[in-house]
Parts: C-alpha cells; structure tokens; sequence
C-alpha cells in the first residue's frame, strides 16, 4: 500500500479504516502468535475490523518509512521487527483513517 501511495498519489482502502487504540493494543499483544490469526487480523474472523492488520501494517511501515526518510521501495530489505521496533504502537497518527504521521 506505501508503494501504492508513492506511485499513484493514495494509498489503497485498507490504509484508510478506522481503527481503535484498544485494537491496536490486542493486535500487538498476539504479534508473537504461532499460528498466526490472520483471519482475526485480516478478515474480520473474529472481534476485530475488516482489515485491522493491513491497516496497521500500512501505517507502521510508512511511520518507518517517514521517520527514516526512505521510500517504500527501500524498505524492501528491512525486517518487520525492525519497522515495528520503531514504529508508534499507540498514537493518534496510528488510529487516525486519514494515516497522516
């Protein structure tokens, strides 16, 4: 979706759902979860939003993204725990639909 945004001007739907902070929250606690519930996260199989994991997903890669001045494309070979060790885990630029950071 970052790369989405970068080539056409906007990011995809999945970027721009309204998301809470106490989804958040539950959706970090169950990171390390193996399996992975990417039903719950993903597609509504469960108590969370449509796409939670998506958008969540999308606004810590361009937090990242932003706070490091990198472009999506550059973000290719850096690990997801790198990204979410320096991305906002609870914030208003995280919940907002508009994912502005």
């Amino acid at each position: 979706m970052l790369f989405e945004e970068e080539i056409l001007g906007a990011a995809s739907e999945f970027a721009h759902q309204t998301i809470t902070d106490d989804q958040v929250g539950r959706m970090i606690e169950s990171l390390d979860e193996d399996p992975a519930d990417d039903g719950r996260w993903c597609f509504h199989a469960g108590d969370m939003p449509l796409w939670l994991g998506y958008t969540v997903g999308y606004r810590w890669a361009r937090s990242y993204a932003q706070a490091c001045g990198l472009s999506a494309a550059a973000l290719v070979n850096i690990s997801a725990k790198e990204v979410t060790a320096h991305s906002p885990a609870r914030s208003d630029e995280l919940t907002r639909p508009d994912g502005r950071v």
